[in-house]
């Protein structure tokens, strides 16, 4: 909806904003539940392949950039929690 209202520069500086408060958010929750290296390394490789599609899509305003965030989100959001599981297991 908001490329319909907004535009898509307004919407892919959201996108962007967003990928940041991803990046923030999910380091705080390692920082409040403690977790482990595990975790940490792996959802900082995580949000940095966020990051790059997120300032991709940024520069380039396309539709084929934002379907390759959209599809990485899918995998990112499985893979966040397989990490987590993994981080408490260890």
């Amino acid at each position: 909806m908001l490329p319909v209202t907004h535009g898509n520069d307004e919407t892919t500086r959201h996108v962007l904003l967003y990928s940041y408060l991803l990046l923030a958010v999910t380091l705080a929750y390692g920082a409040i539940a403690r977790a482990g290296l595990v975790y940490l390394i792996g959802v900082g490789v995580l949000d940095g392949g966020w990051l790059v599609l997120a300032h991709r899509l940024r520069r380039s305003r396309q539709v084929r950039d934002a379907m390759r965030l959209f599809h990485y989100s899918t995998g990112y959001l499985a893979l966040a929690f397989a990490v987590a599981a993994l981080d408490a297991l260890l």
